[in-house]
């Protein structure tokens, strides 16, 4: 509310960056498509919800929260629109050293107090650490969450701030190896799968671009690209295999007459409800934040049983899939189309790349497209594109 507020104050006085205006085409319309088609759908609910997740309702929240997105993207462009580039930049890196150094190291540090047993934790409790050794197998096994529900969305957010960083350094013209391997340090001690997949993403980047500079690139692309696509898919098996131990011995131990989160909610049943859904409604798609109002339905469900509508359950399958899901192919396919535009007018410069990189990433490893911190790479490439004069190299 303070954002929108400030931004009423400025309207008249600032000029809204094409960027911004086209992804908010594209939300308005999303909006517009779910709420006329939200008519025909067969919503399961009860008196429980609050109003904000009500049918039609849910769908005018979810707007909002994108729509203060944008909102966060205008404000952070009118906010630096008379300091210089150097100012500003030196202000980001210094904010982002910040969370890494004393935010990110206090959170090692706690998180060591659990692991050599001189703080203890209640099983499955905890603001900043929790225990999953009930999840895992007899051996103590403590994973950092920081102030978020769990450690994937932990390890990501950091796994942003490495994509972030590394840009912001090169456009400083410094290196900090130290910085990035806390980074790598929390990703680990979160167990953060999404936090893992977004930086193979960016490392299979930094790859390519090696390759297709090369005085022999033609040659190193013949031998380089399928080296790319063996390691990416053994990370992937891997990655694959250790989540489906975790979830093999979370059936194992649950009751198969209660609800089980880890089992009955979340991505695991998702994996089976959300091809379904995208099956069945390939072109326009389920409507923006109806998932846990349609996940129920028969004809999506499988063979997994349905949930208590008492719960609210989400797909945490993240950003983009889930763009698939509630938009079907025309709306993300527009939205793949706005970043590729995007990509287009910056591609020249490699650190605009990176940046846009740490806007793009995060949404392909998980993040829903209502999380703020993504957008904040989105107002820094706006900014680094006003200084004309500027080369980025």
């Amino acid at each position: 509310m303070l954002l929108a507020t400030l931004l009423v104050i400025d309207f008249k006085k600032t000029v809204i960056h094409k960027f911004v205006w086209w992804i908010m085409a594209f939300f308005v319309a999303f909006l517009l498509s779910s709420v006329i088609l939200n008519p025909f759908r067969t919503f399961y609910i009860n008196t429980e919800l609050s109003v904000i997740k009500l049918p039609y309702v849910v769908s005018f929240s979810r707007f909002m929260e994108l729509f203060c997105c944008l909102i966060f993207v205008h404000y952070v462009c009118i906010s630096f629109r008379k300091i210089s580039i150097e100012r500003i930049m030196r202000a980001v890196y210094r904010l982002i050293r910040f969370q890494i150094y004393w935010i990110g190291t206090f959170f090692v540090f706690v998180f060591c107090l659990y692991r050599f047993g001189i703080l203890h934790v209640a099983q499955g409790n905890g603001f900043l650490v929790y225990d999953t050794t009930f999840n895992y197998s007899d051996i103590p096994s403590f994973r950092l969450k920081g102030f978020f529900v769990e450690g994937g969305p932990l390890g990501l957010f950091y796994a942003y701030l490495f994509v972030l960083y590394d840009g912001v350094l090169a456009i400083m013209k410094k290196k900090d190896l130290l910085g990035k391997a806390i980074i790598i340090l929390i990703i680990y001690v979160a167990q953060s799968k999404a936090g893992y997949a977004c930086l193979g993403l960016y490392l299979v980047y930094h790859v390519y671009s090696i390759i297709n500079r090369g005085r022999y690139r033609l040659m190193l692309k013949a031998v380089g690209i399928p080296v790319i696509a063996v390691i990416t898919s053994v990370f992937l098996y891997f990655l694959l295999i250790s989540y489906l131990s975790v979830l093999s011995d979370d059936i194992r131990k649950s009751d198969p007459n209660d609800v089980n989160g880890a089992m009955d909610m979340g991505r695991v049943p998702a994996m089976i409800i959300v091809p379904n859904m995208v099956k069945k409604n390939y072109l326009l798609g389920i409507g923006l934040g109806n998932y846990p109002l349609l996940r129920n339905d028969p004809d999506y469900l499988g063979f997994f049983k349905a949930i208590p509508t008492s719960l609210w359950d989400s797909p945490g399958l993240g950003g983009l899939i889930d763009l698939l899901n509630e938009g079907g192919i025309i709306f993300f396919a527009t939205f793949a189309l706005i970043l590729y535009i995007i990509f287009m007018k910056i591609k020249t410069s490699k650190i605009l790349v990176i940046v846009f990189l740490s806007f793009v990433l995060p949404f392909v490893s998980g993040v829903q497209l209502y999380f703020i911190y993504p957008w904040f790479s989105l107002a820094l490439i706006i900014i680094l594109l006003r200084e004309k004069e500027l080369t980025y190299e």
